[in-house]
């Protein structure tokens, strides 16, 4: 399938409350209209090196330039930028910094709570760093005063990071998605306010996951390992026990997803593997994990009504290597779109890298 258009060199990063695109070039924030004009909002401040690198699609990805994962919450814009959390106001014309991460660049998402029995409506975070050693990670809440606090933390020895934090308003619920490795790739379920945060199932690839979606089902889910085949699963509780069944394999590694008006949509990522001994030569690893079967990203749409799966395009890796450069992937903006229009980001890629390109999807 080919894209309606292409966006050079910009980045999706979510829907607002009015369902328009936000995106970021290099360290400039835009508002994509209905009529696709651009609306440049406020440049973040930058040095000199890294404004003439970003020039550059090889050096950009190299020094992980760009802004990260964003979110829109009563009114106003969030996003992490350099190893920083902002927000913005549209309607003020205000800039602020909000936050400093203690560690990494970011969250690989930021979550959105409304209307789930027995927790306040926010927007929260996991923390997403290396964490080999497995030290204690937070997750965080914005309080009203801008401030950020941690309303839970995984102890010494529980987890490597948080991939995600999912709000279930059938279950009252927010699943939380840990990686990577032995016990830590896990689901848990978390209430009241996280004074309740249980694991549901944990120590296999089968439970490590990035993006999931609550349905009447169960939580669909897929996985994300370099390790072992991945798939699409299915998450359901039948007498008290929580099983989960594999529906689809897949490609690859699963990362990145997003909601349609009436697809779930999940991507693939190329990545290498994890037991490279030498570090020099693992930086320069251009060779597929065992879990990635061919070395492309693909685009997979699932239809809400009956959880039928289908590939809607693929994109060959390019010819750098994984680490140093990124991995192959196709990024999603946050938040549930209105009708089925799909902005898909290509990451280490060979067409349209660091580029969205736009499709406009029918009702199937």
């Amino acid at each position: 399938m080919r894209p309606e258009t292409v966006l050079p060199n910009l980045k999706p990063l979510f829907l607002d409350g009015s369902g328009r695109l936000v995106l970021g070039k290099a360290n400039t924030l835009f508002r994509r209209a209905e009529d696709g004009s651009l609306e440049r909002l406020v440049t973040l401040p930058e040095s000199c090196k890294k404004r003439l690198l970003a020039t550059s699609r090889w050096a950009s990805r190299l020094a992980r330039l760009g802004f990260g994962a964003g979110a829109f919450f009563q009114g106003l814009y969030f996003f992490s930028y350099g190893a920083k959390l902002y927000s913005y106001s549209p309607e003020r014309e205000l800039l602020r910094c909000e936050l400093s991460f203690r560690v990494g660049r970011g969250p690989l998402s930021f979550t959105v709570v409304e209307g789930i029995q027995g927790f306040d409506d926010g927007i929260y975070f996991g923390e997403y760093f290396g964490n080999r050693q497995r030290e204690p990670v937070h997750v965080y809440k914005r309080c009203e005063d801008a401030s950020w606090k941690v309303v839970y933390s995984f102890a010494q020895g529980e987890i490597n990071h948080i991939h995600g934090l999912v709000p279930d308003p059938q279950r009252n619920c927010i699943w939380l998605l840990a990686g990577d490795f032995e016990h830590s790739a896990s689901i848990w379920m978390v209430k009241e306010s996280f004074n309740e945060v249980v694991p549901i199932l944990r120590g296999e690839q089968a439970y490590r996951a990035c993006v999931a979606f609550p349905t009447e089902q169960g939580l669909l889910y897929a996985t994300d390992t370099q390790i072992t085949r991945n798939a699409i699963r299915l998450l359901t509780c039948h007498d008290g026990e929580w099983l989960s069944e594999p529906l689809f394999d897949i490609n690859g590694s699963c990362i990145y997803g997003c909601q349609l008006r009436d697809y779930f949509v999940f991507s693939t990522a190329t990545e290498p593997s994890d037991q490279k001994s030498n570090r020099f030569l693992s930086l320069l690893d251009r060779q597929p994990g065992p879990g990635i079967i061919e070395n492309k990203s693909d685009v997979l749409l699932v239809s809400k009504t009956d959880l039928s799966c289908r590939v809607l395009f693929s994109k060959d890796k390019d010819f750098l290597p994984y680490r140093l450069f990124q991995f192959g992937a196709i990024l999603f903006p946050q938040g549930i779109a209105r009708d089925n229009t799909l902005f898909a980001y290509s990451v280490g890629n060979r067409v349209n890298d660091l580029s969205t390109e736009v499709y406009r999807l029918g009702y199937k």
